[in-house]
């Protein structure tokens, strides 16, 4: 889910259907805790403006998961992390990449069954919501 310059929300429309996926799955799978990860693009986190960027990323993660608890996902099994600027999806710098950038992510903590041993990694993976669904996390 991706937001405007300089501000934590409203999400936009194309988010609903992310959101009302992601929040079907934590209701289907009671034991699945996610970290909701808030990003900035890199202007908004230079210098002093760090502090800034990394707020700002923290009430758009803040946004997705009271969102998701509108749609009945258990708060409690959501933490809220800000990333800041400092994992940029699109390096370049224009307009596209920046929007791309102020984003929110989800990255499952616990309560997942453990992949097949073919598919094991060291790092915990992050994850969007239609991922988790082709993964298997989710409705049959």
């Amino acid at each position: 889910m991706n937001f405007g310059t300089g501000s934590p929300g409203p999400l936009a429309p194309a988010s609903r259907p992310i959101l009302d996926e992601v929040a079907g799955i934590l209701r289907d799978f009671p034991e699945l805790r996610l970290h909701v990860i808030g990003h900035a693009d890199p202007h908004e986190g230079r210098g002093e403006a760090d502090r800034r960027a990394r707020a700002r990323a923290r009430a758009r993660a803040q946004l997705v998961k009271d969102e998701l608890a509108r749609r009945g996902a258990d708060p409690s099994r959501l933490d809220v992390v800000s990333d800041g600027s400092s994992h940029p999806v699109d390096g370049r710098d224009t307009l596209e990449a920046r929007a791309s950038n102020r984003r929110v992510e989800f990255r499952v903590i616990d309560g997942v069954p453990p992949p097949k041993p073919a598919e094991r990694t060291t790092a915990a993976p992050r994850v969007s919501a239609a991922h988790l669904a082709q993964v298997g996390v989710g409705p049959g």
